[in-house]
């Protein structure tokens, strides 16, 4: 690379972060806009929605728009984490998630205002079952693996665990319990 390409190189690096700092506005503190995917009708899949990769917990909070929390006691060593935040502006919701990798284990935390469930993982009364954890029903899917799917309401904020591969009910109840 001659110094030519590199000085072009660094410029467009430069546009590049100004456009990202333009539209993001990190800065700011609260809701911020953010422009919808036209997607057509069907929304289903995760991909379906506006995301956003965010790279740190405080970001994940700001624009979600309420305080998310980092989780504890994973029931696995946790080697990555990913912070994303899921929009439908026609709904008028969002979803703050946060992914726990581990090396043969995932866990995904998500927590939304605005809806009563995790439009990707709707839970059917035929597949599910309940418990009740502090006085909060608890809705469980379980799989080949064990359970794997928890979802509640607490204080006006829908919540879902996804767990891969599935654990055993009160691994899942005592680690739901634990969620504040």
């Amino acid at each position: 690379m001659n110094k030519r390409e590199f000085v072009i190189a660094g410029i467009m690096f430069l546009i590049a972060c100004a456009v990202f700092l333009f539209i993001c506005k990190p800065w700011e503190k609260g809701e911020k806009e953010v422009p919808a995917a036209s997607v057509g009708e069907a929304k289903a899949p995760r991909e379906a929605y506006e995301n956003m990769q965010l790279f740190s917990l405080d970001a994940l909070s700001d624009m979600a728009g309420f305080e998310v929390k980092d989780l504890e006691d994973i029931p696995f060593e946790v080697t990555e984490k990913r912070y994303n935040c899921i929009f439908d502006k026609d709904a008028g919701y969002k979803i703050a998630e946060i992914t726990y990798y581990g090396e043969d284990a995932s866990l995904c935390f998500a927590k939304g205002s605005g809806t009563d469930s995790i439009p990707w993982y709707i839970l059917y009364d035929n597949e599910i079952e309940k418990e009740n954890v502090s006085d909060i029903e608890v809705k469980l899917k379980q799989d080949e693996s064990g359970y794997s799917t928890a979802q509640w309401m607490k204080d006006g904020f829908i919540y879902s665990v996804e767990i891969d591969p599935g654990v055993e009910k009160d691994v899942y109840l005592g680690f739901v319990g634990g969620i504040k």
